[in-house]
């Protein structure tokens, strides 16, 4: 037992924390409860400084695209996050590595995500950690993929004064300020948001060739650019006009602003339906092309 938590099953397990489904007793309330991971100390630095972190985030945040805070606790000096049940709900990544009739639309996915992005960044919350593996897909009334945004932990705070604290992330969709513990904002996950939208309407990973240890040294250097953009010629100007502001190196070169950044996403992703660039077929139509990021 956490609390008055009863742990059942276990959901999925990474290299910070585990995450449980958890049922409240006595009501029967089904959670899911994250704790540290096995094997890694509760000492460790920056660990309780992440659970933290995530809590106090998400107790900010109320949106229909995120996921929500129900507790947080400290049980045998070991802190513990009790969050929403996504029932029947699975990985964006999931989703992209299965048929390609399952995949969502990539417009659909990427507006849900922004409008969550968004109303964190009003709260003075900056995510820090956009990828598939942290957006989550579920079925409700009148929409199979209903994006459910998750993972807080690296969450970062606008209004608290101080440099980024604690760094991590995939360095494939991490913004160069972040890599080099900059100074970040929502430019930074706007970034992050760029990156993916090329894996959605792409069908794979930029950078995706690299070695992490590589990205994380070429995004370091602003005469490194994704080779990905040079081979963007056959794609609509407001697709590659989009991509190429969205993944400037220096912030400033980015969208200023949350409508104008909105502005351009749907027409580069209206541009790319129109000629059938969608990640969808763009994986398929190539005989012998992997579903899997490159």
């Amino acid at each position: 037992m956490w609390g008055d938590y009863l742990v059942v099953d276990v959901l999925g397990a990474g290299g910070m924390g585990s995450v449980y489904l958890a049922v409240q007793q006595p009501i029967g309330l089904r959670a899911a409860l994250k704790l540290i991971g096995a094997g890694v100390p509760a000492t460790l630095a920056g660990v309780v400084a992440r659970f933290e972190a995530e809590a106090v985030a998400l107790a900010r945040l109320t949106h229909p695209n995120i996921v929500r805070l129900l507790k947080y606790g400290v049980q045998h000096q070991q802190p513990y996050l009790v969050m929403e049940y996504v029932e029947g709900g699975r990985t964006l990544e999931a989703a992209l590595r299965g048929e390609p009739a399952d995949r969502p639309p990539a417009a659909h996915v990427l507006r849900q995500t922004v409008n969550a992005l968004v109303s964190a960044h009003e709260r003075g919350v900056i995510h820090r950690d956009i990828k598939p593996e942290n957006i989550m897909l579920v079925e409700v009334e009148g929409d199979p993929h209903f994006v459910k945004l998750v993972d807080f932990g690296l969450a970062k705070f606008t209004d608290d004064g101080h440099e980024t604290r604690l760094r991590g992330g995939s360095p494939w969709y991490m913004a160069p300020e972040q890599v080099a513990g900059g100074a970040v904002g929502p430019w930074t996950d706007f970034y992050a948001v760029t990156t993916l939208t090329y894996r959605l309407l792409y069908g794979r990973r930029m950078w995706g060739r690299l070695s992490s240890d590589d990205v994380w040294t070429m995004k370091r250097d602003p005469r490194h650019v994704p080779a990905e953009l040079s081979g963007l010629g056959a794609a609509p100007e407001a697709t590659r006009a989009f991509f190429h502001r969205g993944l400037a190196y220096d912030p400033a070169h980015r969208y200023a602003d949350a409508a104008t950044f909105r502005a351009a996403l749907e027409a580069a992703c209206e541009a790319a339906a129109a000629v059938g660039l969608d990640g969808i077929t763009t994986v398929f139509r190539r005989p012998g092309a992997a579903a899997q990021p490159d």
